[in-house]
């Protein structure tokens, strides 16, 4: 018996060349990158091969041709798909070559493992010509740095290294990551190759407009200019009312692309464009995923970065269509914001957008033409804009080539929502996985116009031969169970289901129902029930199944429920239940609320002006705890739903903050409260292990109850990891509620 083997390769002539930057087969390109966690997305690390065939599809759509792989090393199926779809890779091992968080590779085992961890890496990844570069650590200081290099050549003479971080030494590749956006940064002149590993950092929202700059720190003297759009701000829906925020940056971010922390996408593009030396930039991130939700967007509920061009659901953002529009010579064209706004004054200025390659774009507003405007190539020209008196109707652009429309695209706007629209995706099986299946999800008004404000939940049914991945909207902060729940709410009026059909011969279907109308009332009481069977096998086609839906309002527990046949009223605060029966047996219990606060929030210019001025909380339940310090939930006046107390016992209270900002020193402002009068309840402030400052507190009078925000201290964060951790010095601590850092 023989033993075999096959494995793909490929031939190619790579070269990274200090003054021309990145050359392949002869050809000086720019990486046109994303860096990505192998988790963002829907489905967490639970990839099948067609999903995240999708998935890749999608960016190299965008116009990727490179990944930066943050920060470990990869299945064995995503490089085969690389290799396949013409992705370039940057493959990383190491986050970090000590310690950042208190339990991870760094602390624990790198200095035992990491040569032996490389060498696997290495030998089992260096067959696929997709690989361009190795990646040695992100986020990395230290003198092993000459050392892993070696290792890596070791294993591999044919690849250079580089790192994502600000050490260069023994590097072939000087590779940057946050630091290389910044406005002086691109003054500067290396004596290596150079290539931004994670920049720019921005972040969107999917459908979400300001026209205000947020700036995730305030404008420093090393930030770009990036004006306001217009001298007022003219949106104010959100998420949720700014009252019931944990702090300041609980809000969405727009989709203008000015929403930062030292640079706009488009001026990053510019930049590393126009600039020879630059090889290019590897994007943070090309999917938004779960995690790091604190530094740019407040911390809990939110749980998810949005600094994808992407967001958790694959819905395309505009910051996609920026990056198309730019890296793609097939024809484009894209719109924004959206034209549908529910509580808009009439006559309101709204910049409208259209990112296109085209040689220029004309507008129309309800058939009138608004005149012509060319795409240029730097940032503040890299869309075409106008400022439109808002009013209900239809916007038309219309992209023309050498004279010759190509391209036309429309919003119009929608009315209440009275159903739901879905698409189906398929993707065949391979490599041992089953056939993947997306079903996209959207609210529409009575003219199948899509209503982008939806939040609606959605109920799924499946026949037994569908597993179901993730039921995904994209929400950076709800917290619907993806895989156990049979529903989910949309979010900005979309919403997807990842399945994956074992029995293709089958007849195996999908039913979705949701109860839809305007959750706030604003356009419509009219209320639907909207119930739809989707074949997911062509065998399923051809079965007939009966719907019956039933339905009450107010009482979930009826003996005497409608039949549905028509829409129906509903007033502020009622509630409808519904049940639908496919064939006579129950497979769906529905239920929904209409009215006041319902959906998202609806403010006004003063909505948020409580948080002028105040900044990122951490919350005192949220630390970890050594010692008597435990959590405690239920008490009165908190924010965020609890804090953290040392039971009249010493102890520790500990916080992990990730600052991709500069390093600095940060004010801090404790909420506090205890009522020991013959003590101020001293803690020692350690940061990174050193001590850096003692803080007292006086006492308020209560021990749950009566928070105070005067005790202040100030201390230096770095950039990148920083541990944080309140410990008592021979008596117990104060309650803490939660400490903002400005």
């Amino acid at each position: 018996m023989i033993d075999s083997d096959n494995t793909n390769f490929g031939v190619r002539d790579i070269a990274w060349k200090t003054d021309t930057g990145f050359w392949i087969n002869g050809k000086n390109i720019k990486i046109q990158g994303v860096a990505e966690h192998y988790e963002g997305g829907p489905v967490g690390g639970a990839w099948t091969k067609p999903l995240l065939r999708w998935k890749l599809q999608l960016l190299k759509d965008m116009g990727v041709n490179a990944i930066r792989l943050g920060h470990n090393p990869y299945p064995p199926m995503f490089y085969e798909l690389a290799d396949e779809l013409g992705l370039m890779l940057m493959d990383e091992i190491f986050d970090g070559w000590k310690q950042k968080a208190l339990h991870d590779y760094g602390a624990h085992h790198f200095d035992d493992w990491w040569k032996t961890d490389l060498q696997e890496w290495v030998t089992r990844n260096r067959n696929h010509p997709s690989i361009i570069i190795y990646s040695v650590g992100n986020e990395t200081h230290g003198e092993i740095a000459p050392e892993l290099v070696k290792a890596v050549k070791e294993f591999d003479p044919t690849r250079l290294v580089t790192s994502g971080s600000t050490n260069k030494d023994g590097m072939d590749v000087f590779g940057i990551n946050g630091g290389s956006e910044g406005k002086s940064f691109f003054e500067r002149r290396f004596d290596l190759p150079f290539v931004s590993t994670e920049a720019p950092h921005t972040w969107q929202t999917r459908g979400y407009y300001r026209t205000q700059t947020w700036w995730r720190d305030g404008p420093k003297s090393n930030t770009f200019d990036l004006p306001n759009i217009t001298d007022k701000e003219i949106f104010f829906y959100d998420w949720k009312d700014p009252k019931d925020w944990v702090n300041q940056k609980q809000h969405l971010n727009s989709s203008y692309d000015n929403a930062t922390v030292r640079i706009s996408a488009r001026k990053n593009w510019e930049m590393a464009r126009d600039l020879p030396h630059h090889s290019g930039h590897f994007r943070w991130t090309g999917f938004d995923y779960h995690g790091e939700a604190g530094l740019a967007h407040g911390g809990w509920p939110f749980i998810a970065f949005m600094g994808g061009a992407l967001d958790l659901a694959g819905f395309k953002k505009d910051l996609f269509h920026l990056y198309r529009s730019q890296w793609l010579d097939k024809p484009s064209l894209h719109i924004l914001p959206s034209w549908t706004h529910p509580t808009m004054k009439k006559g309101t200025e709204i910049p409208v957008w259209v990112y296109s390659n085209l040689d220029e774009v004309e507008l129309f507003l309800n058939g009138k033409s608004l005149g012509r405007d060319k795409p240029g190539s730097k940032a503040e020209e890299m869309q075409c804009e106008w400022l439109v008196p808002w009013q209900p109707g239809k916007i038309t652009a219309v992209g023309y080539k050498n004279g010759q429309k190509v391209m036309e695209q429309s919003l119009t706007t929608a009315d209440a929502p009275i159903a739901l629209q879905h698409q189906v995706e398929v993707f065949d099986a391979e490599s041992g996985f089953d056939t993947a299946k997306v079903i996209s999800s959207q609210t529409v008004d009575k003219n199948q116009t899509f209503y982008p404000y939806g939040a609606h939940n959605v109920y799924y049914h499946f026949t037994d031969g569908v597993k179901v991945k993730a039921l995904e909207n994209g929400s950076p902060y709800e917290h619907t169970n993806r895989v156990r729940a049979n529903f989910r709410p949309l979010f900005m009026g979309k919403n997807r289901a990842f399945v994956e059909v074992k029995y293709p011969q089958a007849a195996e279907y999908a039913t979705i129902g949701a109860i839809v109308g305007d959750e706030a009332l604003r356009l419509s009481d009219q209320v639907s029930i909207d119930v739809q069977n989707l074949p997911l096998t062509n065998n399923a086609r051809n079965q007939k199944q009966q719907i019956d839906i039933v339905y009450a309002i107010n009482d979930a527990y009826s003996t005497n429920m409608q039949t549905y046949d028509k829409p129906f009223k509903v007033k502020n605060g009622d509630t409808v239940y519904a049940k639908v029966l496919v064939n006579g047996k129950l497979a769906l219990t529905m239920q929904q609320s209409f009215g006041n606060g319902v959906g998202i929030f609806w403010g006004d210019e003063n909505s948020a002006n409580m948080w002028i001025g105040r900044g990122l909380s951490m919350q005192g339940e949220a630390a970890e705890y050594k010692g008597g310090a435990v959590a405690v939930t239920g008490a009165h006046g908190l924010h965020g739903g609890g804090y953290g107390t040392f039971n009249n016992k010493e102890g520790s209270m500990y916080w992990y903050h990730e600052n991709d900002g500069e390093e600095g020193v940060y004010k801090a402002v404790f909420r506090y409260t205890h009522n020991d009068k013959n003590s101020k309840r001293p803690l020692a402030i350690y940061i990174n292990n050193k001590k850096a400052t003692v803080i007292e507190f006086e006492p308020t009078g209560s021990w749950d109850s009566k928070w105070s925000e005067q005790a202040i201290a100030e201390f230096t964060l770095v950039k990148g990891a920083n541990h944080i951790e309140f410990r008592t010095i021979g008596e117990s601590g104060p309650s803490i509620d939660q400490f903002s850092l400005e």
